[in-house]
């Protein structure tokens, strides 16, 4: 029996991922520095501070603005060139001490920037009432 493919299932985004430059101390995929393919320093700036220090929701921002077009789409499924862009940059902003910790942050990461394909799919009017 064949199992479906996990959500945020290890991929090729992290499966060589354990050491960025080999000689830093933080596991993942973060260089030395973080270029700009995608959106402007600027604008990347303003997500890391509207993400008030949380790797997740960095993530979940980022992917918002580089995936408008396709927010339908699992974060497995999107554009990988985007994907890795992503990955360099909540690693750089948020490295992590040791490969647990940095499954850890990247699975919030994957079910956060997933949040987003659900709330495209429900549309922003159809949103369930919180408890109160």
């Amino acid at each position: 029996r064949t199992s479906k493919r996990g959500r945020y299932e290890e991929d090729e985004d992290w499966a060589e991922a354990d050491k960025a430059g080999g000689s830093s101390e933080y596991v993942g995929r973060a260089g030395k520095i973080l270029s700009y393919p995608y959106i402007s320093q600027e604008e990347e700036q303003q997500i890391l501070l509207a993400s008030n220090d949380s790797a997740s929701a960095y993530a979940q921002n980022l992917a918002k603005v580089l995936f408008a077009d396709t927010l339908d789409l699992y974060f497995k499924d999107q554009d990988p060139a985007k994907r890795l862009w992503i990955h360099e940059a909540v690693d750089y902003r948020f490295p992590s001490g040791d490969r647990n910790a940095h499954h850890l942050k990247w699975k919030n990461c994957s079910t956060a920037i997933n949040k987003n394909m659900r709330i495209s799919e429900r549309g922003p009017a159809n949103k369930p009432k919180q408890k109160e």
